[in-house]
C-alpha cells in the first residue's frame, strides 16, 4: 500500500508540477503581475477550456461528461529565492449514460507546491460529486494527498485519505 502511495503521490505531484509550469499559453493567458512590496516574482492566470471527462458511475453506467474547466494558476517566487506554485480547478460537467441516465458533475482541486531552502511541501485536494438525475445513486469521492520533507530530505509528514461513497 505505501508503494501505492508513494506511485500516486508522486504521479500528482509531477501532473500538478507540469501542469503548473506549463499549461498555458504566455501569449494569451491573462497575467497580472503584482506590485514590489510583494513577493519577488507572483504570477496569476486564469483561464477557461472546455474539458470532458470519463467517470464509472455507482451504477452500471460508465459516462463520458462535458463541461467548461475553470483554472487559476499561481506562481510566486520569494525575496529568499522559495518557489510557491499553486492551482484551483473547479467545473460543472454533464452527460448521459448508456442506460439514458442524466449525470452532472461538481469538480473541484486545489494543489500546491511549496519548494524552500528548509523544506518541502505538496498538496493535493480533490472533491468530485458525480450526481445522478434518474433511480441510480450518486457518487462522491474526496482525495487528500499531503506530504512535506525536511531539509534532508526526509519526510515529517505524509497523508492519503481517499473517501468515496454511493448514495442517494
Amino acid at each position: 500500500m505505501s508503494h501505492h502511495r508513494s506511485l500516486v503521490a508522486t504521479l500528482a505531484l509531477f501532473l500538478g508540477v507540469t501542469h503548473l509550469v506549463g499549461c498555458h499559453d504566455p501569449a494569451t493567458a491573462p497575467v497580472r503581475q503584482l506590485r514590489s512590496q510583494q513577493p519577488a516574482l507572483a504570477v496569476t492566470t486564469n483561464s477557461r477550456t472546455p474539458a470532458d471527462f470519463t467517470v464509472a458511475t455507482c451504477g452500471p453506467d460508465v459516462v463520458t461528461l462535458v463541461g467548461e474547466m475553470h483554472l487559476v494558476v499561481r506562481r510566486n517566487v520569494d525575496s529568499a529565492g522559495g518557489l510557491h506554485l499553486g492551482m484551483h480547478s473547479s467545473g460543472r460537467y454533464v452527460g448521459v449514460g448508456a442506460s439514458g441516465t442524466v449525470y452532472s458533475m461538481n469538480l473541484n482541486d486545489e494543489q500546491s507546491v511549496n519548494l524552500t531552502a528548509g523544506a518541502h511541501e505538496f498538496t493535493f485536494e480533490t472533491q468530485e460529486l458525480v450526481v445522478s438525475r434518474g433511480s441510480q445513486p450518486n457518487f462522491d469521492a474526496h482525495l487528500l494527498i499531503h506530504t512535506t520533507l525536511n531539509a534532508d530530505g526526509e519526510p515529517t509528514a505524509d497523508t492519503f485519505d481517499l473517501r468515496q461513497s454511493c448514495n442517494g
